[in-house]
């Protein structure tokens, strides 16, 4: 997949997917997102963007999924693509700037060995 696009190939759809995900992946999380992760055997992960009801109103949860969807769009190069990656917003991730909620994300990521590693 070219750096800087998130093509909707790479995006989990299927109701039969997101249930496998959330049954079998493991889950992190901080104060403005919940990541599961689950290990793929495809060359490419895939990945999707929720914002439950609780949340608020549509408006708002559009506007949370289209923030998660812009910081993994943007730092997709250094994530390990081996992982199938479910995104859920919690409500402090609009409270945050754009730059912190980037290295919140970020620092999750690589506290749970999620960050591609360096080549050598």
């Amino acid at each position: 997949m070219p750096l800087n696009t998130l093509s909707k190939r790479y995006r989990i759809r299927r109701k039969d997917h997101f249930q496998h995900v959330f049954d079998s992946a493991k889950r992190v999380e901080n104060g403005i997102l919940r990541v599961y992760f689950l290990s793929t055997d495809t060359s490419q992960g895939s990945v999707a963007f929720v914002a439950g009801k609780k949340l608020g109103k549509a408006v708002f949860r559009n506007q949370c999924k289209r923030r998660l969807r812009e910081i993994y769009r943007l730092n997709q190069g250094l994530i390990d693509p081996k992982f199938d990656f479910i995104l859920m917003a919690k409500r402090p991730l609009m409270t945050h700037s754009y730059v912190q909620a980037t290295q919140w994300f970020l620092t999750l990521l690589k506290n749970n060995s999620l960050l591609k590693s360096p080549a050598h």
